[in-house]
């Protein structure tokens, strides 16, 4: 066991001694301006992805929803405009055929089939 731990103990010694001989690297020292200005360009293209295409797509869905009332609208005021005495015409010809609204009579009543 004390093998083990002499062994793991040489090992991190020398993964600390190794860190002493570790040199600074100098960066490049433009490198802070130019991912400035590529985050700048990013930003200002997303910016205008988003004032076309975002806006275009909001002004058409609320165009259609107004067309969409329009027509609801329309179509509420005539349907409640409908001359309710065309169903009559409706009501005199089941009377001739003997299809009644009389739930009294079945629907084969008026067949013999004799």
């Amino acid at each position: 066991m004390k093998k083990k731990d002499n062994s793991t103990e040489n090992k991190v010694d020398r993964i600390l001694e190794s860190i002493d001989h570790i040199q600074r690297v100098e960066g490049n020292p433009y490198l802070y301006s130019r991912i400035r200005e590529r985050l700048k360009d990013e930003g200002d293209k997303s910016l205008s992805f988003f004032s076309r295409k975002s806006v275009i797509n909001a002004r058409l869905g609320i165009v259609m929803l107004a067309i969409l009332c329009l027509v609801n609208v329309f179509t509420i005021i005539n349907y409640s405009s409908i001359d309710r005495s065309e169903t009559s015409g409706i009501s005199s010809l089941s009377e001739a055929y003997g299809w009644s609204d009389d739930s009294s009579q079945g629907i084969y009543d008026s067949i013999d089939f004799e």
